[in-house]
């Protein structure tokens, strides 16, 4: 029995004519064995791998990152600082590990506004509905009745906020021409 051994990289398993796990060529056609490399393979935005046998390696992008090679920013990820930030209508820190996904009226606005960003922004805003407020669009704006999640108005307040016509408290000067004391049920 002759013993087989291969030169570092190349799989002595198929006879020398693979390449070994993390490793890429094609040794049966004269592709030698070569490293996987974080920087040539992964444009040093991902860890390079391949499998046992195979003539490519593959890339694990970090975080931000992607495509072949891992050449480009991910979904959600601001070319313009190098995917470091988020881009318009997405929050996240990619600095702190924490992923870029996109504003979204249910999770940051309670489906009671519209969720947006600017670019580079780590959290979204919210542009409340009528007859609601707050950070996250989780309270009553003033005047609109919580008993009616919002849908009615308060005592004192005038609208009718299902026809998009606003709450707004009652005038002495503009409802009872100064002549009395306004309010409303």
């Amino acid at each position: 029995d002759e013993c087989m051994q291969c030169a570092t990289g190349y799989n002595s398993s198929t006879g020398c004519t693979t390449c070994e796990a993390n490793y890429q060529g094609n040794p049966a056609e004269s592709d030698p064995c070569v490293p996987c490399s974080n920087a040539d393979d992964c444009n040093s935005h991902g860890t390079a791998w391949s499998d046992a046998g195979s003539q490519a390696c593959q890339c694990e992008c970090d975080l931000g990152w992607a495509g072949d090679g891992c050449m480009q920013c991910a979904e959600g990820y601001d070319a313009s600082t190098s995917c470091t930030t988020c881009e318009k209508n997405h929050r996240g820190n990619p600095l702190e590990g924490e992923p870029c996904v996109p504003c979204s009226n249910g999770d940051d606005c309670n489906n009671h506004g519209t969720a947006w960003s600017d670019a580079g922004s780590q959290t979204c805003q919210c542009n409340c509905s009528l007859g609601w407020a707050g950070d996250e669009c989780m309270q009553c704006a003033t005047g609109y009745n919580s008993s009616t999640g919002c849908t009615t108005c308060e005592a004192n307040y005038q609208g009718n906020p299902a026809e998009s016509d606003p709450c707004v408290p009652c005038s002495n000067a503009d409802d009872c021409n100064s002549h009395g004391t306004a309010w409303s049920d």
